[in-house]
């Protein structure tokens, strides 16, 4: 049998989460390359929302460019990529997503190449003061029993280590794996580990 081995390719993207305020049109992205190959990308821009079950939806947009959109990295260099909102601000915050896709070269000999692919949020801050509105509940659903949130806001939330306890002092943890993100207007649920207990 013969062995393979993974190209080492090591991007370094700064910062992982963009917020543009209202009266800034612009901002950057630094990708840094500290492999020792070169390095292709592809950048661009979606819209982001979410679906009624709570799932992200990315639609293609020209709200929002990015600049250059197709680059190559050379070994231990940066590469500076800006965005720039072609919309001003409205009255709640718009929320998109930059993907950044490694482009994987030729392999050479049993190397193997593998497509990377990051996403970074953008939220570009409304013209007005805006903050979050959460909304909890618990329901059973199938004989699952579920957490959501009703985020009636003009801003998103983030949520990270949700608990649920009961009266009785029992805690449950939901299951991990979704985006911790909460669009306004959105809802999200979290399925509860071990409900049953």
């Amino acid at each position: 049998m013969t062995g393979t081995a993974a190209g080492a390719q090591v991007l370094t993207i700064l910062p992982v989460t963009i917020s543009l305020p209202a009266r800034q049109q612009a901002g950057i992205v630094t990708l840094v390359n500290s492999g020792q190959t070169d390095v292709s990308i592809q950048v661009r821009a979606f819209a982001w929302t979410q679906s009624a079950d709570g799932s992200d939806r990315l639609e293609s947009t020209d709200a929002l460019a990015v600049s250059p959109p197709l680059a190559t990295i050379p070994a231990g260099r940066k590469q500076i990529v800006r965005l720039v909102l072609r919309q001003p601000a409205q009255a709640t915050e718009a929320s998109y997503r930059i993907l950044v896709d490694q482009i994987p070269g030729p392999a050479q000999g049993n190397e193997i190449r593998v497509a990377l692919r990051s996403s970074l949020p953008v939220f570009v801050e409304p013209h007005a003061s805006a903050a979050p509105r959460l909304r909890f509940g618990a329901e059973m659903t199938g004989g699952a029993l579920y957490v959501f949130a009703v985020n009636d806001g003009k801003r998103h939330e983030n949520i990270q280590n949700l608990t649920l306890r009961t009266a009785g002092g029992t805690s449950f943890s939901p299951t991990a794996g979704i985006s911790p993100y909460i669009l306004p207007g959105a809802t999200r649920r979290w399925l509860v580990a071990n409900a049953a207990v």
